[in-house]
């Protein structure tokens, strides 16, 4: 019997809370892959607090450097590339080579928001009156949730992953309940890169707690995530790695008067 699966919660792979756990089986042959924790909502409020006490720090890491970090993670998943396709075909039913063509896209995605978040720049804006200047920055949410469908376990949740991380987010995942265990292998492999609380240090975590509309984020997300996962929220991946769904930053206009 394999051993269960830990969950990657604040910098640390530990045992869920929940102590209920699911097999994972190849659908084709039914063969048991792996055991996973099914996660409950302590478990998903542990990963919330741990990313919203890391996100003010990971902000501002410079731009160049989340770069460079997300460029390392691209490089490991492609080193590990046939390892992850393989594991993706088995658990899900794909053909492998739509897993090859999955994984290469989570690599890619992860070197195109590299460049994309160093070269973000807020506007100018013409004032209405000499005395003003006007202009707008772009701040990232906070905390960001993903959850992620049985089809598509790697690509889809990695459209958005990179672009949040190169905009000074981060996030928890909540990986289908049916396909865990490619985002768990991911979740090692982001870890291993150096992009997660290595790059932030434990000094800089005990922060502000982030506030989203004036909710406490972490209650928020709680509620997005019980609504939508039911009891089966956040699995084996549940935990926080240095993401919010879809808009990844706000923009904010910033009104200077130069009036003395």
């Amino acid at each position: 019997m394999p051993d269960v699966a830990p969950v990657l919660i604040d910098g640390a792979w530990v045992s869920a809370r929940a102590r209920i756990s699911r097999d994972i089986r190849n659908p084709a042959t039914l063969d048991l892959l792996g055991v996973t924790h099914d996660c409950g909502p302590d478990d998903v409020a542990a990963a919330v607090e741990a990313a919203a006490r890391a996100q003010p720090a990971w902000w501002r890491v410079p731009g160049v450097e989340k770069a460079g970090l997300l460029r390392t993670v691209a490089a490991k998943i492609r080193a590990d590339e046939r390892e992850l396709s393989t594991l993706m075909a088995r658990e899900t039913g794909k053909p492998l080579i739509e897993a090859v063509d999955c994984i290469e896209w989570v690599a890619a995605c992860f070197d195109y928001y590299a460049e994309v978040g160093r070269r973000s720049y807020g506007t100018s804006i013409p004032p209405v009156a000499a005395h003003q200047i006007n202009f707008t920055i772009k701040e990232p949410f906070g905390v960001v949730a993903a959850i992620v469908p049985f089809n598509f376990p790697a690509m889809v949740p990695f459209w958005f992953i990179p672009y949040a991380l190169a905009s000074g987010n981060t996030f928890v995942v909540k990986p289908s309940e049916l396909v865990p265990l490619t985002m768990q292998r991911l979740a090692e492999l982001l870890e291993r890169s150096g992009l997660h609380r290595s790059r932030l240090g434990r000094g800089c975590l005990q922060e502000r707690r982030i506030q989203l509309r004036g909710r406490n984020q972490a209650a928020y997300l709680l509620r997005l995530l019980r609504n939508t996962c039911g009891t089966d929220s956040l699995r084996s991946t549940a935990g926080h790695l240095p993401l919010r769904q879809l808009h990844l930053r706000r923009t904010s206009r910033r009104r200077w008067s130069l009036r003395k």
